[in-house]
């Protein structure tokens, strides 16, 4: 609230405290799952997920690029259920609790607006396509391009399940519309210092030897606009000119 004088909520840490969370994965999605239970049992308020290398790569744990690395410096996930298995037992009860504490929704909704559609829908997916189109075009690093767009094609399913859960909260009440209007507006103003390198001068216009900003915001803006659309959302409220 305005003035900004305490941070991201009025109070601060005197009337709402931090989330504790320890960064954590190993082994199988079942050993995993068992520690997270441990770990909110205990008083924990968050989970932050460590993947295993093959997983960060995109890579199954049966692939020959993955021996010796499955579940070794973070959980293996190789499909679906085994996501669904990491999460068993416990996605039901954060539902559960945001049921009894509808309070908690809207806070929810910012936070998949802001992760989900700007950091890894506008940011994450726009840089990692430059970046393999970059690489692509002279022929650089085919493994790695290889690796990259695995993960980039599974980040793209990530985002898509934040616009339905969006999608479906401003269908069941309007008032998350705006929730999702005023972070965007929030938010966008400052992404270009993202892609901005710290040399240049005026990071809302500024070229590099892989691109020009102007290529990566129109690309980056179009790409929400799609997001916004398929939410029910007017995607003329975004700006042109992103300065």
């Amino acid at each position: 609230e305005y003035p900004y004088t305490r941070g991201i909520h009025p109070t601060m840490y005197r009337g709402r405290l931090w989330t504790m969370r320890q960064f954590a994965g190993f082994g199988t999605a079942e050993d995993t799952n068992r520690r997270y239970k441990f770990l909110l049992e205990r008083g924990q308020t968050g989970l932050s997920v460590a993947c295993d290398f093959p997983t960060l790569m995109g890579y199954d744990g049966d692939h020959p690029r993955s021996e010796g690395e499955v579940g070794k410096c973070g959980v293996a996930i190789s499909s679906l259920a085994d996501m669904e298995t990491l999460f068993d037992g416990i996605l039901h009860d954060c539902a559960e609790r945001l049921r009894l504490d509808p309070t908690d929704f809207p806070a929810l909704v910012r936070g998949v607006t802001v992760y989900m559609i700007v950091i890894e829908g506008t940011l994450a997916l726009t840089g990692a396509r430059f970046i393999i189109k970059s690489l692509k075009e002279r022929g650089w690093l085919p493994g790695f391009v290889s690796g990259f767009t695995a993960v980039n094609r599974d980040e793209s399913r990530h985002v898509g399940f934040g616009v339905k859960f969006l999608a479906d909260a401003i269908k069941a009440d309007q008032a998350n519309a705006v929730i999702v209007q005023d972070t965007l507006k929030e938010c966008l103003p400052i992404t270009p210092l993202v892609f901005a390198p710290s040399w240049v001068d005026d990071p809302y216009s500024f070229e590099t030897p892989f691109y020009h900003s102007t290529e990566v915001f129109a690309y980056a803006m179009k790409a929400l606009s799609k997001k916004l659309a398929a939410m029910g959302l007017d995607p003329a409220m975004l700006a042109a000119d992103p300065a």
